[in-house]
């Protein structure tokens, strides 16, 4: 996945690479705010994680993880799009 601003994406997304346009306060969400937002178990969140169906994790230092809340909306909606 790759950060980036509108025009870059355009080319980006012609060359077959994934990416999405961050905001910049976006919220982050520990596991049990995106577990209640999406009803799956741990397992199965975490499988889907590795898979790609569910957004990857953002560090947040040690063993501290957490998920923007953009991605977990976009996967509420129905946009997210996996690999």
């Amino acid at each position: 996945m790759l950060i980036t601003s509108g025009h870059e994406a355009s080319h980006l997304q012609s060359s077959g690479w994934r990416f999405l346009v961050y905001q910049e306060n976006d919220k982050l969400l520990r596991l049990p705010d995106v577990l209640a937002r999406i009803p799956v178990c741990r397992a199965t969140w975490y499988a889907g994680v590795r898979s790609g169906r569910f957004p990857a994790s953002v560090s947040l230092g040690g063993r501290s993880v957490a998920w923007r809340a953009s991605e977990i909306d976009s996967v509420v909606a129905g946009t997210w799009v996996f690999a």
